[in-house]
């Protein structure tokens, strides 16, 4: 039977062995049926983070699919400056484009943002699009969006690292053309500027991290008429400070209009928020409210009158509606990648739930850490856990804590990032600690490499064989080295390509960081970056840094992307 006459089941199989740039690129204009079959896979380009293609399939999707297909295009997901200025020559092409989402590429926040600022340039031209995610937003992006966007762009989510402050509203022109706005803010002051800008808003979400009675008691609030959504998130992931019932009934309160619907999301709500009574009040003066919703967590057991709650494995409770408000944690302010705890005796359940990192080494709490008293009781599933980090003085912990460690990770389904200090018995800590299935899902690795070690040489030989061994889905690696090392590094980044390309099947980016101290480290580093191109050319590999040194303090890490 020919590969054309197979049925559509058995070639959507097959596909699934290779790349969607690939498939696109082979079986498109071939006849109606495979392109029914193959153009979906262009709706959507997905180019960030863990979908970073390898550099050979982003020259695929550019110099050779978008040429021919870029009319199908819908949706674009970009992250970091390198791939804005690939990307931004081949954007004209993309006539039918309606979302853009632009992400930060981890330690690459945009703190150049010249980048970001020509690529909107060009982006904002497209009469299409109508709706922009930048979630790493620079502070004056307003500015940017009201002296670029079109009437079309009606959608725009923004994620600031602090929060939108007030010179962010300076010289920003109306955006009158905005339905959809989602914003994190640094204050309640600031809001009522904000939707002057915005006048035709319909649907507003708004992202406290803190919320103060002393602020709202000096601000005044007209809300759009035209605003029939609000959703109102409070509140972040820390065991120092909670959101009060006090100060949540008094912005409520300033934000009366006519909106039909509010969604109200609470993290770490004070004792009043779990009286039902308390929670209803809140609405009581909305007239033309037609639905609330709610999604409370709170330390303090709630109302039996409440319809919905649970007890969480931190002993908390979460209060809510049905269905329950989605909590967006890539744009939220009380985004969980910012919470650390550090695995002590102090260590306590509530901080243990929440964290995104456990940091086990060294610390200032205690200068050899020791085991938490704490019992992992029921074997509560740690789902937001996302990254183990072994610190400096890891490998001299005892063993009660290595073994709490392993408990710990046992626990945590979504563990998908492992940061490692570098010993001897590397091999052996990591497989006595994660057990084989978790090390499949590991996606990113990071290895500090010691000073000392850095003096011997960039890596030990067998390294990255085994690691490869160890995490055969890993898709970014991330090499720490002292300064001395990094001479050793550019001599020896051939090979380091190669052995990459050769041992694993899905790594795109080899990260290779130092911390800097002198301002001659800094000079040195220029000067290597030139051979550095040089190696790209041949090797046919990408180098770059996301952060100027230039624009940075004498002692700061700087960190070497290879996209391979």
């Amino acid at each position: 039977m020919l590969f054309e006459h197979l049925p559509d089941e058995l070639l959507l199989f097959a596909f699934g062995y290779l790349h969607k740039f690939e498939i696109i690129y082979g079986f498109t204009k071939l006849n109606q049926r495979f392109d029914a079959i193959v153009i979906p896979y262009l709706y959507e380009i997905d180019l960030a983070n863990n979908h970073r293609p390898y550099n050979r399939h982003f020259t695929l999707l550019c110099q050779y699919i978008l040429p021919l297909n870029g009319s199908h295009v819908r949706s674009v997901k970009l992250a970091g400056n390198k791939q804005l200025q690939l990307f931004r020559p081949y954007i004209c092409q993309l006539v039918n484009l309606k979302s853009v989402i632009i992400k930060d590429e981890q330690t690459d926040t945009f703190d150049e943002p010249d980048e970001l600022y020509r690529f909107l340039g060009e982006v904002l031209l497209m009469p299409s699009l109508s709706e922009l995610s930048v979630l790493c937003a620079p502070s004056n992006i307003l500015k940017t969006l009201s002296s670029l966007a079109l009437e079309k762009l009606t959608t725009v989510t923004l994620f600031y690292f602090q929060g939108l402050y007030h010179w962010g509203l300076k010289s920003v022109t109306r955006m009158p053309q905005i339905t959809y706005l989602s914003v994190n803010m640094n204050g309640v002051v600031n809001l009522s500027e904000l939707l002057e800008i915005t006048p035709n808003v319909e649907s507003l979400h708004l992202y406290f991290s803190d919320m103060y009675e002393s602020e709202i008691q000096h601000t005044h609030v007209e809300l759009p008429r035209t605003l029939k959504e609000l959703q109102v998130i409070l509140g972040h992931y820390t065991t120092y400070s909670s959101i009060t019932f006090s100060a949540t009934k008094g912005f409520l309160y300033i934000l009366r209009g006519e909106f039909e619907s509010l969604m109200l999301t609470v993290i770490n709500g004070d004792k009043d928020f779990a009286d039902y009574s308390n929670v209803y009040s809140l609405v009581e003066n909305f007239d033309h409210l037609q639905t609330f919703q709610y999604y409370i967590e709170t330390a303090y057991t709630p109302d039996s009158r409440f319809s919905n709650f649970e007890q969480l494995p931190d002993a908390t409770y979460l209060i809510y509606t049905y269905p329950k408000l989605n909590q967006d944690c890539d744009r939220a302010p009380f985004n969980r990648k910012y919470f650390r705890s550090d695995l002590n005796s102090q260590l306590t359940m509530r901080s243990l739930y929440n964290s995104s990192e456990l940091r086990i080494g060294t610390n200032s709490h205690e200068r050899r850490p020791t085991a938490p008293t704490m019992i992992l009781q029921n074997n509560p599933r740690l789902t937001n856990l996302k990254s183990i980090a072994f610190g400096y003085g890891s490998n001299k912990l005892a063993p009660d804590v290595w073994q709490y460690a392993s408990q710990v990770i046992a626990l945590s389904p979504n563990l998908s990032e492992l940061k490692v200090t570098y010993t001897k018995n590397f091999v052996k800590k990591i497989y006595g600690t994660v057990p084989s299935k978790q090390l499949k899902r590991i996606t990113y690795l990071l290895v500090w490499f010691e000073e000392k070690d850095s003096e011997n040489g960039f890596y030990p030989s067998t390294f990255l064989l085994d690691v490869s061994r160890m995490m055969p889905n890993l898709k970014v690696l991330e090499l720490n080295i002292g300064f001395a090392a990094i001479a050793v590094f550019v001599t020896s980044s051939v090979k380091l390509i190669q052995d990459a390309r050769n041992y694993f099947k899905k790594v795109t980016c080899v990260k290779v960081s130092s911390f800097l101290r002198t301002a001659e480290e800094k000079e040195a580093i220029d000067r290597y970056k030139k051979c550095l191109l040089e190696v790209g050319e041949r090797t046919r590999t990408w180098f770059y840094c996301p952060i100027k040194t230039e624009s940075r303090e004498v002692s700061k890490y700087r960190c070497l992307y290879i996209w391979l």
